[in-house]
Parts: C-alpha cells; sequence; structure tokens
C-alpha cells in the first residue's frame, strides 16, 4: 500500500513590511498541493479585500455564534472589539493529510502551541509537523521604501512605530525560528529558500 502524506503546517512571520504576504502567495502559486488557512473576523472588508482570500468576514453576531459553538481552535482580540479567529478544521485537515500556510504576527508564530484550544495529542501532532520561518530584511530602510512604494497614503510616523517595536520583538525571537529567510534580494529568491527549507524538513517527534 502508498505511504500515507502526512500533511504539514508551515507557518511565516516577518516584521511589517517585510514581504511575508507576498512571498505567501508566491508561494502557494508555485505549490499547488499548499493551501492558506484564511483567518475569520468581524471587522468589515477594506477595499480590495475579498472574502475567502483575504479573510472570511463575519457578522459580529456569526463570529461569536461560531465562537460559542467551539468553532475556532483560538481567538485574538487585536483592537476593541474586533476579532480574529482561527477554525479548528484547519488543524483536523492537517491530520488528514493537508498542508497549509499559515501567516500570522511573530509572537504567535513561536507560541502558537500554547494558544490553540485542541486536545493535548492533537496539538502534540500538529507541533510535529510544523515549520516555523522568518523572514528578515537586513536593512529597516528597505522595508520603508517598499513600505512607501505599496501604501501611497500611509501614516509613515505610525508605520515606523509599529516596524520598530517588530524589529525588537523579532531580536529577541529569532533563535525559537527553524529557518530564517533573508528577502533583501527577489521574492523568487525567498520563495526559492523556502521551497528547500520544506523539502529538506523532517518531522519533529510528536511529544507525548
Amino acid at each position: 500500500m502508498p505511504k500515507t502524506k502526512k500533511g504539514k503546517l508551515i507557518i511565516i512571520t516577518g516584521a511589517s513590511g517585510s514581504g511575508k504576504t507576498v512571498i505567501a502567495n508566491e508561494l502557494l502559486k508555485l505549490k499547488p498541493n499548499l493551501k492558506k488557512i484564511v483567518t475569520e473576523t468581524n471587522r468589515p472588508p477594506r477595499p480590495g479585500e475579498i472574502h475567502g482570500i483575504d479573510y472570511h468576514f463575519r457578522t459580529t453576531e456569526e463570529f461569536h455564534s461560531l465562537k460559542e459553538s467551539g468553532y475556532y481552535a483560538e481567538i485574538n482580540e487585536y483592537r476593541p472589539g474586533e476579532f480574529k479567529g482561527t477554525a479548528t478544521s484547519h488543524f483536523e485537515r492537517i491530520l488528514k493529510g493537508e498542508s497549509f500556510v499559515w501567516l500570522v504576527d511573530q509572537v504567535r508564530a513561536t507560541d502558537f502551541h500554547t494558544k490553540l484550544n485542541l486536545d493535548k495529542k492533537t496539538l502534540s501532532e500538529i507541533k510535529s509537523r510544523t515549520t516555523t520561518i522568518l523572514i528578515k530584511v537586513s536593512n529597516p530602510e528597505t522595508i520603508k521604501t517598499r513600505y512607501q512604494d505599496r501604501e501611497l497614503n500611509a501614516n509613515l510616523e505610525v508605520f515606523e512605530e509599529r516596524l520598530k517595536r517588530d524589529l525588537e520583538e523579532q531580536n529577541q525571537l529569532e533563535s525559537f525560528f527553524d529557518h530564517i529567510v533573508n528577502n533583501d534580494g527577489s521574492i523568487q529568491e525567498a520563495v526559492s529558500q523556502i521551497k528547500k527549507a520544506i523539502s529538506k524538513r523532517k518531522n519533529k517527534k510528536a511529544v507525548k
């Protein structure tokens, strides 16, 4: 009998403006076996955002109803009254052999297993199938330039404060990641590094 393929969880993170979203989207194009974990939120869509691709948009009533039913494996209140949630079904599908890319912030990438509302056995198995990847850019000025090119009407002062916080977190957390990918060059180079990291990776031993 052919060996059952094990599902994987690829967590990609980085500072604001590091290019993590662009890199993840390019990886998904090149690896059709990978799917994206689409987070759910009760905030309204922003211009250009598409339901089911950027987020699953829920009304506040729907979100809280799903929360009460145990639908979410994790929930974060990132602004007062605004929530993001990750459906438990994604992790169940990983155990059945599907593989996913998950974009989260840097802190969650290193301690995600402490936040998921899953039974101990499932959590241990998910952790053993997870690869964490940090996207880095050597020069913060490069990040600022990319951000200004992308967000023409954005508040640069607010972004610089967020970037400063992100880089401080990055310095503290860097050693906790399985792989660090440099995004100083082209997106294609960064994606190539991630593909190599995924293909070489062996499942970590599940903690009993």
